[in-house]
C-alpha cells in the first residue's frame, strides 16, 4: 500500500550516511520505503535543517538520488514523480525508481533507508553492531530506566551499535531497546521503549535520550486504556548517520515504527548535547 502523507510538514528525513563535503547548496534528504516512495526535508547551509514546504523547487524528474543505510552507500537511484498538495501550489515528496535494500533494520515490517540528493561516494563512518546480550549496554539501558521509575534487570535489546559521531577519535555507543510484553490486558509490568546515546565527556561517562517512553501498566489497566493515556507502543531503530551538514559530524537518523505510521527524526551531537532538528510522520 502506497503512504499517505500527513502533512507538507512532514520531512522523513533520513538515514543519510554522506562522506564528508562542503554543502553549498540546499541538500534534499529523505526515507525511502519498499514501497518507493519518499518524503523531503532539506539542509540548506544558510537556513539550516528546514521542512520541505519551505524549499520552493524540487529535484528535477530524472535527478539522481544516493541511498544510505547501516550498510554505507546502496545505490543510486532517480526521481520519477513529484507529489504535490490537492491546491498544487507546493510539493512535499517523490517518486522514486527501484531500490536494494542493505542490512535490514532490526524487526521492522518494511525495508526502510536514508535518501540524499545528488550522485554521493560511500561513506567514511559506517557503524559497527554490538550483540544483543552485551552485558554493558544492558546495564546502560537499565540505568536510565531507573531514573524513570521502572526496574528493569535484563532490558531487551533490539539494536546496538558504535560509531563516532563527531569526528573526535572516540566511538559513541546506540542503543535501541523495547520490552511490551506487559501490554496484554490482565497483566502488569514495565512497558517501554528507548533510543540512547553513551558517550565519554571529560573522563565521566553519560547517558542521554533521543527518545524515549518508559511506562508501568497496571494489572487492573486494560491495553486500551493504558495506549490511550500513553499513546501507540513505538519501535525505534537508527538507520544511518551522514554528514549532511559538511562540518565533519554525522547527523542521527532515527525511525520510531508504531505498525500503522511510521516517525522520523533527525538530531545532531556536538559531543555533549543532543539537539532534534527535524522530525514528521508518515501513515501506512
Amino acid at each position: 500500500m502506497i503512504p499517505r502523507f500527513t502533512s507538507a510538514l512532514f520531512l522523513i528525513a533520513s538515514w543519510i550516511a554522506l562522506a564528508e563535503l562542503p554543502v553549498k547548496e540546499p541538500v534534499f534528504v529523505g526515507l525511502v520505503s519498499g514501497d518507493k516512495e519518499l518524503s523531503i526535508g532539506a539542509y540548506d547551509p544558510v537556513e539550516g535543517w528546514t521542512f520541505v514546504d519551505t524549499i520552493p523547487s524540487a529535484p528535477a524528474i530524472g535527478a539522481p538520488l544516493t541511498v544510505y543505510g547501516l550498510d554505507g552507500r546502496l545505490g543510486v537511484v532517480h526521481v520519477t514523480g513529484i507529489l504535490r498538495h490537492s491546491d498544487l501550489s507546493r510539493w512535499n515528496s517523490l517518486r522514486v525508481s527501484a531500490w536494494t535494500p542493505g542490512r535490514a533494520v532490526p524487526d521492522f515490517d518494511r525495508p526502510v533507508a536514508a535518501i540524499v540528493s545528488g550522485d554521493h561516494p560511500a561513506p567514511r563512518r559506517i557503524p559497527t553492531s554490538i550483540p544483543d546480550d552485551d552485558a554493558t549496554t544492558g546495564a546502560v539501558v537499565s540505568a536510565f530506566l531507573e531514573t524513570k521509575g521502572l526496574a528493569v534487570r535484563s532490558p531487551v535489546i533490539k539494536q546496538a551499535l558504535r560509531i563516532d559521531l563527531d569526528g573526535d577519535g572516540t566511538e559513541e555507543t546506540l542503543i535501541a531497546a523495547e520490552d511490551f510484553s506487559a501490554l496484554r490486558d490482565g497483566r502488569a509490568g514495565p512497558a517501554y521503549s528507548v533510543a540512547l546515546i553513551r558517550f565519554v565527556l571529560n573522563g565521566e561517562s553519560r547517558t542521554l535520550p533521543f527518545a524515549a517512553s518508559a511506562r508501568f501498566k497496571q494489572e487492573s489497566e486494560s491495553q486500551a486504556a493504558f495506549q490511550k493515556r500513553f499513546g501507540p507502543a513505538v519501535r525505534y531503530r537508527f538507520l544511518a548517520f551522514p554528514d549532511v551538514e559538511g562540518k565533519g559530524r554525522a547527523a542521527i537518523f532515527l525511525a520510531g515504527d508504531a505498525s500503522y505510521l511510521m516517525a522520523a527524526y533527525v538530531f545532531t551531537f556536538d559531543g555533549a548535547h543532543v539537539e532534534r532538528v527535524l522530525f514528521g510522520k508518515v501513515i501506512f
